[in-house]
């Protein structure tokens, strides 16, 4: 099982936004998915301008994930999201 995190930055005005998402997996961050979306005005529904999928790399218009941007401050954000996450208890015998 993984665990999945993701990040959506939404521009003030509320017509763009994009949508990083990683998955867990034996301790490393890997790039799942990523959507940059648009909108000509709040009455109208998002349009997908760009994305990448590790699985559905067919339907994404980014093909491939060293293409994807990613700014610097998208990593440490989704790092500390699952970090937060974390928790300590004691052992409990059966």
């Amino acid at each position: 099982m993984y665990d999945k995190e993701s990040l959506t930055i939404e521009s003030a005005d509320g017509l763009e936004r994009k949508t990083w998402e990683y998955f867990i997996y034996k301790s490393v961050f890997y790039l799942d998915r990523y959507v940059h979306e648009t909108r000509p005005s709040k009455r109208h529904k998002f349009i997908v301008m760009a994305s990448y999928s590790r699985i559905h790399g067919r339907d994404a218009t980014i093909k491939n994930e060293a293409n994807v941007p990613v700014p610097d401050f998208v990593q440490p954000k989704i790092m500390a999201q699952y970090t937060g996450k974390l928790s300590f208890k004691p052992w409990e015998k059966n």
